[in-house]
């Protein structure tokens, strides 16, 4: 995807709430840069303004972003088996160091090396970052710090102003330090396992965080946990290229969706963000965002889909294109399990999504960062479309496991209707 920009790009960065709306400078082109949550309850909105020099019109522009058609607000799904259940975080706070596009990585996992020619969106990196654990996050109190994904109030948190050449950009990159905030209710089988404070202590390069009471008492409180790294790494689906000569404004969608994102299990969650004596536990991932680029005249639209067929879950694929493309260009993927009746095990998300290969005759491969197929032989459908289609979803390239249990076989059938389609903002 090719967009112009001036020769140097300004960027100015705020965060909006998605129930009210907030102010920002809009130059004669710009790019905006929003993390988004498309099911309900918050937007974060960071405004990248991009100017000529001299060149500046429309002085002041309001953003205003109401609730999805999708859901309400609070009206997220908690869903309960006899051992495990899942759910959306009352707060999630994150506190965030860094946020940059680059032209090239490497990755491995979750894990990146060998940024090239990248510029940056966002610092608020105060260094410590070995050091900077729970103690440190209990008593941080400073407003400027962590970020509530969650929060529906409007704020302006992210105030940095940066420069960048133009480039042909392919990867964004977004550091934060490694304890989190959060607050969560799940039910599973009749009762409700709530967030605690908690005991952190090293193991195997991690961190293990023991709750200092019993996770099915009592209300929830805002628990600190320490999450074993603190970056991740999400990849345009088509290049992202900024050249001289601004003729219109661009966005670039971070988009957050956190229904049914965190987990919980009743018994035997050793490996769980934070259990307690009884090995109860709830799963809290790593920061999540599927990057969507567009015009700003032009509207994201959502294609969701619900993939059945694995023993112990199901799949909620998401797919980001542009209204009025013809083609209908992914621009992000989002890929997230599913608790069903059937679940007694964690279930965790996917790998991440990297890599799209059209495999020329109409259907698509979802490919992790090796690139190794994690969804094969995937046929898109239009809203409306009767019947069902298959693909093949293979379950240790997705988990990284050689365990079956969770899918069935190691190349596991999954059938789909037609998507439902919803306007991302």
């Amino acid at each position: 995807m090719k967009y112009c920009g001036a020769r140097w790009v300004f960027f100015l960065i705020a965060l909006f709430s998605s129930l009210g709306c907030g102010k920002g400078l809009m130059g004669g082109a710009g790019i905006d840069l929003n993390i988004l949550n498309p099911s309900a309850t918050s937007l974060v909105q960071l405004s990248a303004l991009e100017r000529e020099q001299n060149h500046w019109s429309n002085p002041a522009r309001f953003f205003e972003v109401g609730d999805s058609a999708t859901h309400s607000v609070g009206a997220f799904a908690n869903v309960s088996t006899a051992t495990n259940g899942e759910g959306a975080p009352t707060t999630l706070k994150y506190y965030i160091k860094q946020v940059r596009i680059c032209e090239d990585l490497s990755t491995s996992g979750t894990a990146y090396n060998n940024p090239k020619k990248c510029f940056e969106l966002y610092n608020n990196d105060n260094g410590g970052y070995d050091d900077y654990l729970a103690a440190q996050a209990s008593a941080d109190t400073d407003p400027a710090h962590y970020l509530d994904l969650m929060d529906t109030a409007t704020k302006n948190k992210l105030n940095r102003a940066v420069t960048a050449e133009p480039g042909n950009y392919n990867w964004g990159l977004i550091d934060w330090y490694k304890p989190v905030k959060v607050k969560a209710s799940v039910s599973v089988n009749g009762e409700t396992l709530v967030t605690k404070d908690a005991t952190q202590t090293s193991s195997g390069g991690g961190y293990n965080n023991v709750a200092t009471s019993a996770l099915n008492a009592g209300a929830a409180t805002e628990s600190v946990l320490v999450l074993n790294n603190g970056g991740t790494w999400f990849k345009f689906q088509n290049t992202f290229v900024i050249e001289k000569n601004p003729k219109e404004a661009f966005v670039l969608d971070l988009v957050f969706n956190p229904d049914r994102l965190i987990k919980a299990g009743n018994t035997g969650a050793s490996n769980a963000t934070i259990y307690d004596a009884s090995f109860r536990g709830i799963y809290v991932p790593m920061l999540d965002m599927t990057p969507v680029v567009h015009k700003a005249s032009q509207v994201a639209k959502k294609e969701s889909y619900t993939l059945t067929g694995l023993a112990k879950a199901d799949l909620r694929l998401d797919l980001y294109y542009i209204e009025g493309d013809a083609a209908k260009t992914i621009y992000g993927v989002d890929f997230k399990s599913l608790y069903v009746a059937g679940t007694n095990e964690n279930v965790t998300h996917p790998q991440r999504v990297a890599f799209i290969k059209d495999n020329g005759n109409g259907t698509l491969d979802f490919q992790d960062y090796q690139p190794s197929a994690i969804l094969s032989g995937f046929t898109r459908m239009n809203a409306g479309d009767a019947g069902t289609k298959s693909a093949t979803f293979v379950c240790q390239t997705a988990f990284t496991t050689t365990s079956t249990s969770i899918c069935g076989s190691a190349n596991q059938a999954v059938t789909y209707s037609a998507p439902t389609v919803s306007t991302v903002q």
